[in-house]
């Protein structure tokens, strides 16, 4: 439900009801309220609730600074009635607004800025003393009509706007309606649902992931494959599946495992699924104030590993919405990314919190070895599938925003490749973008992910006249280098601690005797790239970069590795980095006879014919 539907239920709402509803509230409540009010009627200000020890007679404080001036309102608000017998509440604003001093310390403060006339309003996130320019006196309550004629005589003309409870009803419901609902369940679930639209690996136009998802097929999963005539015939007929036959086994509190080649949309399908889940408990909490709100929750496998239990992941949730949420499912991403000898022990832990809060589970994972082993025996397996041409088509005609009249050299292309790459999501945005460029079809899913990285990395921005900090071949050889060294060589991981990334920015700089000025340039062009995250940990934006960029490393120094062919081998067989050998490949464009007899002598064993046989 976007906002509009959600000021709609709430003018549906009998007006005398809303203005119980916001009399109810604590004064407290109130500050949280305006906050948002004030968030969404002026997005330029800066909002901060300054209520508190520090307040100095402020309740919030507006502040918006341009190259001309800056604006600061102080916003004053007094909870209930001003009548004949309440007139001396009159007093009380004027003192908040006429900066009377009440104590020896805040005195001082005031005598020192007295002569500017005015007093400084705090925002916590600035350290500066901001001189209030105007004032919002808001009354939460009914005024008489002596009251405000007082206010309108005593309180000196131009000091600010005096608001009352009917501006306070008529501002919520068109800015915040959520505050005549379930408030602090749509709270979170509107930040939920906005992380979900917003962080998606499609999103590279501002594009939400609603607009832009496209409902896979889901097939059985046959983990086990031998030579007899009866598995054969098992793989030749998976049934195929559509998209909300997941959806609908998860309401039975299944184990799901559901496997996926690189690219393929698995991040994107456990993000649609909460997305789903989301929207219609705001749908429904618009109707019916539950108690027990059944939720899904999404987190990376990585993430479970800090986890100690079921208490210590529900101690995330909310304090507001405490005692009030039930877990529905645990959608655990990505399985692969986690260490060999960590994966065991996150599938036992995913397991034991979902008996615990008796909800179903959902993992997704690459083809890896342990999906082979006892202890996913109890799940239903699943595989996605790669796109039809027409599914295909329509995730391009979604994603094709720049002209749409390239649709249709699209359509012939993508017909002209379809045998050559896999369509896929992450390999159809690729193909967009480059194709939105430079207007030409790559021939293979390797030299697809090569023109994106040098379009990324602005090999042809010279030629457009646009000014470089750095060569491409410099980014291309830092990244790479990066890459190799720190997470395929160094870590095997694919998140490393970001005092390792400055480590090798400060050497690099050093090999490459470049002065301050220059690295931090080099900083500021990497990380504008966005090919990685800079933050607690660095990570690759989508592990098919890591993967690309660990094998252009190993391309580039071919010549320098001994044992090449050994190395490759092991990369072909190895589940966490198998695809950097098909990268290799692919920028290779032809392997010898020697590397191909080896992998053939690797071949036949048990635990790799089904690898291979995929």
């Amino acid at each position: 439900m976007n906002h509009q539907e959600l000021v709609n239920k709430a003018k549906g709402i009998p007006k005398d009801k809303r203005l119980q509803i916001i009399k109810n509230k604590q004064e407290t409540d109130i500050h949280f309220v305006l906050e948002k009010i004030f968030q969404r009627m002026e997005p330029d200000y800066t909002v901060q609730i300054t209520h508190g020890v520090d307040e100095l007679g402020k309740d919030l404080v507006l502040y918006r600074k341009d190259e001309l001036a800056q604006t600061i309102i102080g916003v004053v608000v007094k909870k209930g009635d001003i009548k004949a017998k309440t007139l001396s509440d009159v007093d009380i604003i004027k003192d908040r607004i006429s900066f009377e001093p009440k104590n020896k310390k805040l005195a001082e403060i005031i005598s020192q800025i007295r002569q500017a006339g005015v007093h400084p309003g705090l925002v916590k996130t600035s350290f500066e003393k901001l001189k209030i320019n105007n004032h919002k006196i808001i009354i939460v309550g009914d005024i008489s009509q002596q009251a405000r004629e007082r206010m309108s005589l005593e309180i000196p003309e131009g000091i600010g706007e005096i608001h009352d409870l009917e501006w306070l009803i008529d501002k919520s419901t068109n800015y915040y309606p959520e505050v005549f609902f379930d408030e602090h369940l749509l709270n979170y679930l509107s930040e939920q649902i906005k992380r979900l639209e917003d962080k998606h690996v499609l999103n590279k136009k501002n594009l939400l992931l609603s607009d832009v998802f496209v409902d896979p097929i889901v097939s059985d999963y046959n983990i086990s494959f031998d030579f007899t005539g009866e598995n054969i015939s098992k793989l030749l007929r998976k049934e195929k599946y559509p998209f909300n036959k997941l959806e609908a086994v998860l309401r039975q509190n299944e184990k799901i495992l559901l496997v996926g080649e690189p690219g393929i949309g698995k991040s994107g399908c456990l993000s649609k699924i909460a997305l789903d889940e989301y929207k219609n408990i705001v749908q429904n909490s618009l109707s019916d104030k539950k108690e027990n709100i059944e939720i899904p929750i999404l987190i990376p496998a990585l993430k479970l590993l800090s986890i100690d239990d079921t208490k210590d992941l529900l101690s995330e949730w909310p304090e507001t919405l405490e005692g009030r949420i039930k877990i529905k499912v645990l959608l655990l991403d990505a399985l692969d990314e986690v260490a060999l000898k960590n994966r065991e022990a996150v599938i036992e832990k995913a397991e034991q919190i979902c008996n615990d809060l008796d909800c179903a589970l959902l993992i997704t994972s690459r083809n890896i070895d342990i999906l082979n082993s006892d202890i996913l025996e109890n799940f239903k397996k699943y595989e996605l599938q790669a796109f039809n041409f027409k599914q295909a088509m329509r995730l391009v005609e979604k994603l094709c925003t720049k002209n749409k009249n390239i649709l249709e050299n699209l359509r012939k292309g993508l017909n002209t490749v379809a045998d050559k790459m896999p369509l896929i999501p992450m390999s159809l945005m690729l193909l967009v973008d480059i194709v939105e460029e430079q207007e030409e079809i790559p021939a293979s899913i390797t030299e697809l992910y090569q023109r994106y990285i040098e379009q990324l990395l602005g090999r042809w921005d010279k030629d457009k006249g646009i000014e470089v900090l750095f060569e491409y071949y410099i980014l291309e050889n830092f990244i790479s280098e990066f890459a190799y060294e720190y997470f395929y060589k160094k870590h095997n991981s694919i998140a490393i601690d970001v005092t390792e990334f400055t480590n090798f920015l400060d050497e690099y700089a050093e090999r490459h005797r470049y002065d301050l000025t220059t690295k931090n340039e080099l900083w500021i062009a990497i990380e504008r790239l966005g090919v990685f995250s800079v933050k607690n940990k660095v990570t690759f934006c989508h592990r098919s970069f890591l993967d690309y960029f660990v094998a252009k490393y190993i391309h580039d120094k071919r010549e320098e590795f001994e044992n090449l062919n050994d190395m490759i081998c092991d990369l072909y067989y190895s589940d966490f980095w198998q695809d950097v050998a098909f990268f290799y490949f692919g920028m290779k464009k032809s392997i010898s006879n020697s590397l191909i007899n080896k992998i053939f002598d690797n071949w036949i064993t048990p635990d790799k014919v089904d690898k291979v046989f995929r």
